[in-house]
């Protein structure tokens, strides 16, 4: 009987051990933004698997919801998601989210068709031009700042595609993207 008792207490102690060590889920808001942020892409891509990475390490297991841009944004700020992941700093988003450290060293870069010659040295030489841009994106404080003086027109669209239609198109001159994210969508 003593054996009995022992396996049936070892075996309770086992489940209590198996039910605390569950990581606790993390429920986070992306869009999609490959090669870095995809549901289509190996562990939804690489920065996703770098903060899956990170925080379990401190115990969470991290569950991504993707959404588009603004509704991903909407959503968080409105509580529904623990976090949301990964937004270029802008002051007035310290409203609503806390900043991790960077874990991205973006490079935007323009595209454009080989047969319009571009070159610039501020954004200044862009005056007049009609950009195409994503729905809800930043692309730095500093051209953020630029694009609100009305200098430049920006048109934006839900997908990159739609911007390199645009471009194919003549519709638009440039079209910003970090180079990695265009170079996915191509």
């Amino acid at each position: 009987m003593n054996a009995r008792r022992l396996c049936i207490s070892l075996c309770l102690l086992l489940c209590l051990n198996t039910q605390a060590a569950e990581p606790q889920v993390l429920n986070i808001s992306v869009g999609d933004w490959p090669p870095y942020l995809s549901a289509d892409l190996k562990h939804n891509g690489v920065i996703a698997h770098l903060i899956s990475d990170l925080f379990a390490d401190e115990g969470y297991r991290v569950s991504f919801q993707f959404l588009p841009w603004p509704r991903a944004y909407a959503a968080t700020a409105a509580g529904r998601f623990a976090a949301s992941a990964i937004w270029m700093h802008k002051n007035e988003r310290e409203a609503d989210f806390l900043y991790s450290a960077p874990i991205l060293d973006e490079q935007f870069v323009f595209f454009h068709l080989k047969n319009f010659p571009f070159d610039w040295q501020s954004p200044y030489d862009l005056t007049g031009m009609t950009l195409g841009g994503g729905l809800g994106y930043s692309y730095g404080a500093k051209f953020d700042e630029f694009l609100d003086t009305g200098n430049v027109r920006m048109e934006r669209v839900s997908s990159d595609m739609q911007n390199f239609e645009k471009l194919l198109k003549n519709r638009v001159a440039l079209y910003p993207q970090e180079i990695n994210v265009g170079y996915a969508a191509l």
